[in-house]
């Protein structure tokens, strides 16, 4: 199978989302307030990473079309040890890299961007095992992850001048368009 640019990443994403912006909105407001909420009782050490495997559930679901429901915010719990243990392992490693001139935590942290996708993807998958497939994963795939990076952090500032009311549009987008970025990678 052939990898696809950025660009068609994210127009797919885009016709993904056709039909279904009202539960991909509803659900990235869901998610920014519990986010802000635990982020604001540190609960986000506990609880972070079983909310991201969350999230990356449910935009899974929606760019595949399999029925995504606001629940799935909670279906990363299923596997709270893994994404307990993903989050702090990834933390600590990335954390390690930064402290080692920053130029290794930021390749760390792209050999690793796909943990909370994999674990997503297969809820019974080990932490260790989760971030290896993740590096594995990305083999070949870090550069063109900075430029989907670039590419969403140019929307993401656009959608910050509307008052940013446009991160409703912009950052349902950028998930579904990640999920297609794992979907192509994970094919390969």
């Amino acid at each position: 199978m052939q990898i696809r640019s950025n660009s068609e990443l994210f127009s797919n994403a885009w016709k993904e989302l056709d039909g279904q912006w009202g539960i991909a909105i509803g659900f990235f407001l869901v998610a920014a307030i519990l986010s802000a909420v635990a982020g604001q009782i540190l609960l986000t050490f506990v609880i972070g990473g079983a909310l991201s495997v969350g999230q990356s559930i449910f935009y899974l679901n929606l760019s595949r079309r399999n029925n995504p429901q606001i629940e799935d915010l909670f279906k990363g719990f299923n596997s709270f040890v893994t994404s307990f243990l993903a989050f702090w392992l990834m933390g600590i490693i990335i954390f390690g890299g930064m402290l080692l001139l920053i130029v290794p935590g930021i390749y760390w942290a792209f050999c690793y961007a796909m943990t909370y996708w994999i674990i997503a993807d297969n809820p019974d998958v080990k932490a260790f095992d989760a971030l290896s497939k993740s590096k594995e994963m990305m083999n070949g795939h870090k550069w063109k992850l900075f430029r989907f990076g670039l590419r969403a952090f140019f929307w993401i500032i656009l959608g910050c001048i509307p008052l940013g009311l446009g991160l409703l549009i912009v950052m349902p987008w950028i998930s579904v368009a990640t999920a297609k970025f794992y979907e192509d990678i994970r094919q390969e």
